[in-house]
């Protein structure tokens, strides 16, 4: 069972000058997790984790809905889809999340890349 929670990564690579830590969605899935970040930078005392409201920044309500939107519907696709995530790797379901949520594009390997190079030079009326 996939599980998912927002928090901060406090690991030094990610934390500002000012101390400020990245707030992330946190998926936790066959005893691996992976972090989604928000693109947000915040205090610790800017999040209140029982309330899920950010204080203290600029536009802060409008981050505080966006955040609360994006992880319920995470977390009610990922209920919805509990049978088919159970047997996905990590990999995948972090994809996926990026993919449906957070507008990412799946990164492009050179394989993937050449595979849409090739059909992009087919024309437009042949069959393969």
């Amino acid at each position: 069972m996939a599980t998912i929670k927002i928090t901060f990564d406090k690991r030094a690579s990610n934390t500002t000058k000012d101390n400020k830590f990245m707030l992330v969605l946190r998926i936790g899935h066959n005893r691996k997790t992976r972090d989604i970040p928000f693109n947000l930078h915040l205090k610790e005392n800017q999040y209140d984790y029982a309330t899920g409201k950010i204080t203290g920044i600029l536009n802060a309500t409008r981050h505080t809905k966006r955040t609360r939107k994006i992880y319920s519907d995470v977390d009610l696709w990922i209920d919805e889809h509990e049978g088919e995530i159970k047997n996905w790797e990590m990999e995948r379901l972090k994809s996926e999340i990026e993919q449906r949520f957070f507008k990412k594009s799946p990164s492009r390997t050179i394989l993937n890349y050449g595979g849409v190079y090739l059909y992009d030079l087919l024309p437009l009326n042949r069959t393969v």
